[in-house]
């Protein structure tokens, strides 16, 4: 049996926008309740426009869950956490040209398992963008 909720919260104001979203995939076994699974997944995002043309959005998604039996070299659970932040910064340059900078992390750690700590990573990325509007509905970068 599994039951899903998912909860979406969206505001949006005057240069403001944010959104929050929570689904747990919740899986119970009657005849073997070893293998009872609670997948969790939450993400939100917050984003602010400046009068000046700067934009600001923060994300994240954070992942609860679980390797499926089938996926695994051992034929055991395993069961990590992932996490992913986001920093993204645009700035209008004129009226046909942005800038964006951004910056990212990721991160896996498995909480159970037998050997996977070699499936553990955590992740940095760096991007910066030159956007130019030939069209009003699309830009090159």
């Amino acid at each position: 049996m599994a039951i899903v909720k998912i909860y979406l919260i969206y505001a949006d104001f005057k240069g403001f926008q944010g959104s929050l979203m929570y689904n747990a995939d919740i899986v119970r076994s009657h005849d073997h309740q070893d293998e009872d699974q609670t997948k969790h997944r939450g993400q939100g995002m917050l984003q602010y426009a400046f009068a000046s043309g700067l934009a600001l959005e923060l994300s994240d998604v954070y992942l609860q869950s679980a390797e499926e039996y089938s996926e695994t070299s051992s034929g055991e659970l395993e069961e990590f956490t992932s996490n992913l932040a986001t920093v993204i910064v645009l700035y209008d340059v004129s009226p046909k040209l942005k800038m964006r900078l951004g910056y990212s992390n990721f991160d896996l750690e498995y909480t159970s398992g037998v050997d996977v700590d070699f499936k553990e990573r955590t992740d940095d990325r760096f991007s910066t963008y030159v956007l130019y509007r030939v069209l009003p509905k699309t830009e090159l970068f």
